[in-house]
């Protein structure tokens, strides 16, 4: 795993003010030493300050780097998952760069986010690259519960990018009902179906654009909140794989 993430990551969850406190950080790396078999620097709060160590982040590093990569990436995503860090937005994003740049090589979380869900598999996006990765980001905080408003944001733009590529146009979400029209009758669909598909793409964004608002705490969604938002994620599949669909005609 690379320095300069564990580096960066050492810095967000040994934070002076929000991150771990000393004595939790030895507390769980020696936990982690013991099940692992490993040897760490700093075991316990003495030894910090036996070596003269310069602070918790510190520790956490030099202790986290005592040990295999695969034990590393396990490490970190046990870490951001406590719930002190439950309203902390930068372990929210470190946790999210975790699993998108190493979850697939030491988990193989990446890809089973892709193929166990019901999501689109990445054979719809594999000629929509750049629309992929930002749907891959959105149904990585899905699939592990990093409920926030990114992930909307992220949803919505894969989903206008798409429409951008298929259409060959730069309109928002919102103003492509003319163009997404023809489209679809060169394509051969009914009438009656292409005014149906524009009026789910237009209560698609109204939804969208007001679930931050409806919602107070988006990162504690309540059951009902919570299926709205498994619908939601379910219609922009249903939208995107129609739309790759009908390009491939």
């Amino acid at each position: 795993m690379d320095r300069v993430f564990i580096r960066k990551a050492s810095d967000i969850i040994g934070e002076t003010n929000t991150g771990l406190s000393g004595s939790k950080i030895v507390e769980y790396l020696s936990d982690y030493a013991y099940k692992y078999n490993v040897n760490i620097p700093y075991p316990t709060v003495d030894s910090m300050k036996e070596k003269c160590c310069k602070n918790k982040r510190t520790a956490l590093y030099e202790n986290l780097s005592s040990f295999n990569e695969e034990q590393q990436y396990l490490i970190l995503k046990n870490l951001c998952e406590l719930p002190i860090f439950g309203e902390n937005n930068d372990v929210k994003e470190l946790k999210t760069k975790l699993i998108l740049q190493y979850g697939d090589k030491y988990y193989n979380q990446k890809q089973e986010i892709v193929e166990n869900s019901k999501v689109i598999s990445e054979h719809w996006l594999k000629e929509y690259s750049q629309v992929y990765e930002i749907y891959n980001e959105a149904m990585v905080k899905y699939n592990n519960n990093i409920f926030d408003r990114n992930l909307l944001d992220d949803l919505r733009l894969s989903l206008e990018l798409l429409l951008k590529v298929i259409l060959k146009n730069e309109k928002s979400l919102e103003n492509q009902n003319n163009e997404l029209s023809k489209f679809l009758n060169e394509k051969q669909n009914t009438q009656i179906f292409i005014n149906f598909f524009n009026t789910i793409l237009n209560a698609y964004t109204t939804y969208q654009n007001n679930i931050v608002k409806h919602i107070k705490n988006f990162k504690k969604l309540n059951k009902t909140e919570k299926e709205e938002l498994d619908f939601f994620v379910e219609l922009t599949n249903n939208i995107m794989k129609f739309l790759i669909e009908n390009n491939k005609k």
